[in-house]
């Protein structure tokens, strides 16, 4: 069965997560560009790190709705092709 990049990036990402947790460890998750993006994204969003950075996109409705719009999340579109992203 063909799921495609995120489903991939994003089992990484919380299992890298559990171990950095664990061990008390210092990582950077260092991926390539193109269709992972909207997930990595979403994992960040989710877990507040990103809001964090980007205190614009705020962990409410009106942030949420921001997500699906590349400008909001600084996110250059070269980087980040989605055709759900590609509407904003």
């Amino acid at each position: 069965m063909r799921m495609g990049t995120t489903p991939g990036l994003n089992f990484v990402y919380v299992h890298l997560n559990r171990v950095i947790n664990q061990y008390d460890l210092n990582v950077i998750y260092v991926t390539g560009t193109g269709h992972g993006v909207p997930g990595l994204v979403a994992n960040t969003y989710l877990e507040g790190s990103y809001s964090e950075l980007y205190p614009n996109v705020s962990q409410n409705e009106r942030g949420i709705k921001g997500c699906s719009c590349l400008e909001l999340l600084h996110i250059p579109r070269h980087l980040a092709w989605s055709p759900y992203l590609q509407a904003c």
